[in-house]
């Protein structure tokens, strides 16, 4: 039960940091080099 619920948290924490990299990336790219 812990490991799992350890794995859950820590995949979340891993999760939000990338999803936190990606826009602070995409706010830098300026707009015409962005994917649409």
């Amino acid at each position: 039960m812990f490991p799992s619920l350890f794995q859950v948290s820590v995949n979340e924490a891993v999760t939000m940091t990338c999803l936190r990299i990606q826009r602070h990336k995409l706010m830098q790219t300026p707009f015409h080099l962005r994917p649409s």
